[in-house]
């Protein structure tokens, strides 16, 4: 107890350190957040972001944090951000960011929340695709994504964190609904009305590798020439009819 204590009030513990020793002392309260809170002196989300860090945080991360890389750098507030997601897309993330320059705790989160989808809100039908089941939601984490833990609140706000299935079944959705409309507009192209991030585009590529990014097309009326109608991928009214001018390359 006295050394983990003299341990734990080093001030050069690294994030990864922090969170190995938050999952110490849980082992030693049998799992009682509250207790270890207590102990820390810390508060009970605190000790769920860090138990995060040494539980959750993808064996690919905690290697590239341990080597003088891009992310080596990173703080507890940016990587609790991380372990909060599957490891699938940790490790997307990983990719993107061993080559590119840190962002701020700020924009990392904007980055992330982009990848994740109200479900409330998915244009395809959430029971029969199995989403009301899925652990993949923020609230099967509660603590590590909302400070309110009310049941009621945490369904309200649910989100998917699983980027690639909630794609693949929006992708589905969206097949369907063009080759329906396909029959109206034998022109009909895809657009995104919306800009993508790296993880999107490359998903998107994939099924459409033909579609309009917003830079490549201009609004227009059905009435104008050389109008053409734009299915929309990805961006807002998902899924409808969007009359636009392709702009010349």
């Amino acid at each position: 107890e006295i050394t983990f204590t003299e341990n734990y009030a080093r001030e050069d513990l690294t994030p990864l350190e922090q969170g190995k020793a938050v999952v110490t002392l849980l082992e030693k309260y049998k799992g009682d957040a509250e207790a270890a809170a207590s102990k820390m002196g810390k508060s009970i989300k605190w000790i769920k972001q860090r138990e995060a860090l040494g539980t959750k945080l993808s064996k690919e991360w905690k290697e590239a944090l341990a080597v003088d890389s891009m992310v080596s750098n990173w703080t507890a507030g940016h990587l609790q951000l991380i372990a909060r997601l599957p490891e699938k897309m940790q490790n997307e993330f990983l990719e993107y960011y061993l080559s590119n320059d840190i962002p701020s705790i700020s924009e990392l989160d904007k980055d992330i929340s982009k990848e994740m989808q109200l479900i409330a809100k998915a244009p395809f039908d959430i029971v029969k695709a199995g989403c009301v089941k899925c652990q993949k939601r923020t609230s099967c984490q509660p603590g590590l994504f909302d400070d309110n833990l009310d049941p009621k609140e945490l369904k309200k706000r649910d989100r998917c964190l699983d980027s690639s299935c909630w794609q693949e079944k929006t992708t589905k959705w969206l097949n369907d609904e063009y080759e329906a409309k396909k029959n109206e507009f034998p022109d009909l192209i895809a657009i995104a009305t919306g800009h993508t991030t790296y993880q999107q585009d490359r998903i998107l590529q994939q099924t459409w590798p033909k579609f309009y990014e917003p830079h490549r097309f201009k609004q227009a009326a059905k009435k104008d020439k050389d109008s053409v109608p734009g299915f929309i991928i990805f961006g807002k009214a998902l899924g409808t009819i969007f009359w636009v001018k392709l702009k010349s390359s």
